[in-house]
């Protein structure tokens, strides 16, 4: 079988591990570790795919209209080279598969989800490993950067400042970049002389972000929109991040804007770009919102245990930040990953503490950016009480279900099919061709 492999992003492993290294393990069956990855080979008369352990890097798989494999980042590109999106698959994270005879094999791998706590878990020794694997996180990341600009998204928050100070201790060229909405008055004055220090109307979390930055001597960025540009994107978005649930949709409506700004300034392959993405999953940190009557974001009502691992696990489908990241030039690196296992370990009698990031994480920031963290920052929110995206998308009645619409539109119809959106399943990407 002939392989097609359009696989567009970049590899990076924790530690760094050489492209032979990397096809001995996907040949013998091995362990491939942590990172951000996928890969596609020839291997007789079938094919060798294998990614990620948390589905960072995106791998779609399916068999075209003149029976080539196309493996591919985006379904898009899939659809494009003829494999119809009922018989598209994605490689399930942290396994690798052989595809082979019209069928796909798994030749070995495990769910990162499906780990246990730690029943004799202690602070001080996960505190230890979990500063160790994030500082060789950095010394990979430094040698993937090289001489480009590293630009760390930064929200306010523990997880992207945490992002920021690592960045600034082991890196040599670091800029931070924040986002927020200006009412119209402030944007006029920012397109005029671009001084942020004046603007009445931006967000709580840029503010914090600001002087996090201020704090760890690193210049800062301002990426500002009007409020009513978001109703040109959300189209854009939603192709680009592969989703059409609205949390994700939201998300990536901001990294939108903020590749935008990062290409323009950076242009040909001038930056890779760092956030505080993952964290969030490993601790439980997410809730509902509530706007007037209607519920967003609701959350499973199962253990916080099985919480935690439908979040990891769903970590695999939706390409918030590096699908969206990646379509403007800008290769992402998502630090956290390479502690991913650590944070597997932690009992849920931690995680149910409401100040169990702080406990867990803030000994990573100096004393100084750590006082001006944003404790009550709200995520995907981007602001405040205003609601800032999510507030923007409800006042335009855009909801998930209209979100559906487009990315279902946005696909060919010659290869959607007649159920576009059964390519995600209980929150994954499906593993296998569509059964009709």
């Amino acid at each position: 079988m002939k392989l097609v492999n359009v696989l567009e992003l970049p590899n990076i492993h924790y530690p760094d591990k050489s492209r032979s290294e990397l096809s001995a393990c996907v040949h013998d069956g091995g362990g491939l570790g942590l990172g951000q990855y996928a890969y596609a080979e020839q291997d007789g008369d079938g094919v060798l795919m294998t990614r990620d352990p948390l589905g960072c890097n995106a791998l779609f798989y399916g068999v075209n209209n003149v029976g080539e494999l196309v493996v591919a980042s985006r379904i898009s590109q899939a659809l494009d080279l003829g494999v119809r999106l009922d018989v598209l698959a994605s490689c399930p994270p942290g396994h690798i598969i052989r595809y082979a005879n019209g069928e796909s094999k798994i030749v070995s791998g495990a769910y990162l989800s499906s780990a246990k706590a730690d029943e004799n878990f202690d602070l001080r020794t996960f505190q230890s490993q979990v500063l160790d694997g994030i500082n060789q996180a950095f010394v990979s990341a430094k040698a993937f950067i090289g001489k480009r600009r590293a630009v760390v998204c930064l929200s306010g928050g523990l997880d992207s400042s945490v992002i920021a100070a690592k960045a600034k201790e082991y890196l040599d060229d670091v800029v931070a970049i924040s986002f927020s909405y200006l009412s119209s008055e402030d944007y006029d004055a920012w397109s005029r002389d671009r001084d942020f220090t004046h603007l009445q109307s931006v967000s709580d979390d840029f503010k914090s972000a600001r002087a996090v930055a201020d704090a760890l001597d690193i210049p800062l960025l301002a990426v500002f929109r009007p409020r009513e540009a978001v109703k040109d994107i959300v189209e854009i978005s939603v192709s680009l991040c592969q989703d059409w649930r609205d949390f994700n949709v939201h998300c990536a409506v901001v990294n939108l804007f903020l590749a935008e700004d990062i290409s323009t300034r950076y242009p040909d392959d001038g930056a890779v770009v760092l956030t505080g993405d993952l964290m969030n999953e490993y601790v439980c940190d997410y809730h509902e919102e509530k706007i007037g009557d209607t519920v967003y974001y609701p959350q499973p009502r199962v253990s916080l245990a099985k919480r935690r691992s439908f979040y990891v696990r769903g970590l695999d489908a939706g390409d918030r930040e590096v699908g969206v990241f990646n379509a403007y030039g800008l290769p992402v690196l998502q630090l956290y990953a390479a502690v991913a296992d650590c944070y597997m370990t932690i009992p849920s009698a931690i995680l149910e503490r409401p100040d169990a990031k702080e406990t867990l994480n803030a000994f990573l920031l100096p004393p100084a950016a750590r006082e001006q963290v944003n404790k009550s920052k709200q995520r995907a929110q981007i602001g405040g009480a205003d609601g800032g995206t999510l507030g923007i998308f409800h006042n335009m009645g855009v909801d998930q279900n209209a979100l559906a619409e487009i990315w279902m539109a946005s696909l060919p119809e010659v290869v959607r099919g007649d159920s576009p959106l059964d390519i995600i399943q209980f929150g994954r990407y499906r593993t296998t061709k569509r059964e009709t």
